[in-house]
């Protein structure tokens, strides 16, 4: 009888399901980055520029500014590396949602990608304060383009002022 209630609690609530409170969504898509670009989960949006002064010193390329990764293509290696205070979960999850993604540990760095399969998920904190969630979906080795799917949610605080 309780999952009736709930049932019929969400339906009242005129949100869709799995979007309760802070799981809202702020942006959803489909992408495609190419090798020395940069990626902004809260924009949903991939830089035009090409990363000319990137190094592997830990610096943050300066043509990036509000950009929560960017994608390397060495050899066959591949790396997201985050930057702008944007962070990665540490490991992969399969199917981790608003609730994985908000319970998961962030480290600054890169992931490296070439050895992970198709399918394979991980969480990124935003440089914005946001969840959200990338699922690889292929790589093109001769282009170097790198395509995913990402949910961004809001914040907890968006979330509450759109109620």
């Amino acid at each position: 009888m309780k999952m009736v209630q709930v049932i019929i609690l969400f339906l009242l609530s005129g949100l869709p399901w799995g979007q309760a409170g802070a799981e809202r969504v702020h942006k959803k898509g489909s992408i495609s980055v190419e090798n020395w670009r940069a990626f902004d989960l809260d924009e949903g949006a991939s830089s035009s520029e090409k990363c000319i002064d990137c190094d592997y010193s830990g610096l943050e390329p300066a043509g990036f500014i509000g950009s929560d990764f960017w994608f390397e293509a060495f050899g066959k290696r591949r790396y997201l590396h985050s930057q702008h205070k944007a962070r990665f979960s540490k490991g992969i999850a399969t199917n981790a949602g608003y609730a994985g993604c908000a319970a998961a540990t962030y480290v600054r760095g890169r992931v490296r990608v070439d050895d992970l399969p198709t399918g394979a998920t991980f969480c990124m904190r935003t440089n914005e304060g946001r969840y959200a969630e990338i699922r690889i979906e292929s790589y093109d080795a001769k282009a170097k383009i790198l395509k995913f799917l990402f949910t961004t949610w809001e914040k907890e605080k968006e979330a509450a002022v759109k109620k």
